[in-house]
Formats: structure tokens, C-alpha cells, sequence
């Protein structure tokens, strides 16, 4: 079983749950810090830091992505 979702189109995630736990994987692109237009990476990081707030205490988080 597994659920996904996307917050804009900077942040895509999903939940898998496995035999041992679920695993909530993201993927993130968050832009280098020198952009002149939105969305900034403070902007991505915050929206990062909102979707992990919400991730079960035993799910097993992996980010992955382009960090600039």
C-alpha cells in the first residue's frame, strides 16, 4: 500500500510501507540561493519542513533530490 502527493512541483513524495517500515521517500529541487524570482529555496525549504512535520513518528524518512 502506498499514498504520494506533491506540494507545488518542487516537492514530490511518497509512502511506502514495507515488511519492516514504512518508508516516506521526497524528492526535492530547491533552487540556488542567488534566484531573483519565487519560488526561493527559504521558500522550498519551508514547504520541506512542513510536509516532514507531518511524517509518522516511525516511518523511516529518505530526501533525496537537486540541492543547490
Amino acid at each position: 500500500m502506498a499514498s504520494s502527493g506533491s506540494i507545488g512541483s518542487r516537492i514530490v513524495w511518497v509512502r511506502v510501507i514495507t515488511p519492516v517500515c514504512p518508508i516516506f521517500f521526497v524528492c526535492v529541487y530547491i533552487p540556488h540561493k542567488h534566484r531573483r524570482q519565487a519560488p526561493y529555496a527559504t521558500d522550498v525549504l519551508a514547504q520541506l519542513d512542513e510536509l516532514l512535520a507531518t511524517v509518522a513518528p516511525g516511518d523511516c524518512v529518505i530526501i533525496a533530490g537537486d540541492l543547490n
